[in-house]
């Protein structure tokens, strides 16, 4: 029997990211797409709720996505400043596994801001620790959560450069830097636009 999808995001207070933003993204993410979507949060947000267990700093508390037992069935989960203009569904794993998105930038290199799975992995979780955050809480040494989930999780597939998931910078905006080659619209494939950094989506779209 087909399991339900479960969208996840989380949100470490603190940053950048408020309680609002994941009420964005709940309101679009169940616009287009029939799913259970949860919220993993340190601070009250008007969506299902699972309070964070550790103290790991911004990103690395993307780790508790791996907690045993929280999720059952095909897992998509989403960066904050994620825009859903698009039904989800076809993100999620029909069988298990594990697939990320590819670096817009340096698409041989993988990255966490959307991320499907269906399976047991908890041990991503379950390996990490305090004492790992020096290492892992900035982009450099180890390229942060990111790098922390591709070390552990074995074999990772990309989820594929078909035009539905796309970059704000390079898909959409105009003169956002060398890279950009967007006309100012959402291409007519696109389901999810990742901001991946400035400007916040919020600033781009109030």
């Amino acid at each position: 029997m087909n399991k339900p999808i479960t969208v996840a995001c989380v949100l470490r207070s603190g940053g950048d990211f408020k309680p609002e933003h994941v009420e964005r993204l709940h309101r679009d993410v169940t616009r287009h797409t029939d799913c259970r979507f949860v919220a993993l949060s340190d601070v009250a947000v008007k969506c299902e709720h699972i309070p964070l267990a550790t103290q790991w700093p911004g990103w690395l508390a993307k780790l508790e996505l791996f907690r045993p037992g929280l999720f059952d069935g095909p897992v998509v989960y989403l960066d904050l400043d994620t825009v859903v203009v698009g039904d989800l569904s076809f993100l999620a794993r029909k069988a298990d596994g594990f697939s990320m998105l590819s670096d817009f930038y340096h698409p041989k290199i993988p990255a966490s801001g959307v991320m499907s799975w269906r399976g047991d992995y908890s041990h991503v979780f379950e390996r990490f620790s305090e004492s790992l955050v020096p290492q892992y809480r900035n982009l450099q040494p180890n390229r942060g959560d990111c790098g922390w989930i591709v070390q552990q999780a074995g074999d990772i597939d990309r989820i594929p450069d078909d035009g539905r998931v796309v970059s704000y910078k390079v898909h959409v905006a105009r003169n956002e830097g060398p890279r950009s080659r967007g006309n100012g619209k959402i291409p007519d494939a696109a389901r999810v636009v990742c901001f991946h950094g400035k400007p916040r989506p919020w600033e781009a779209w109030p």
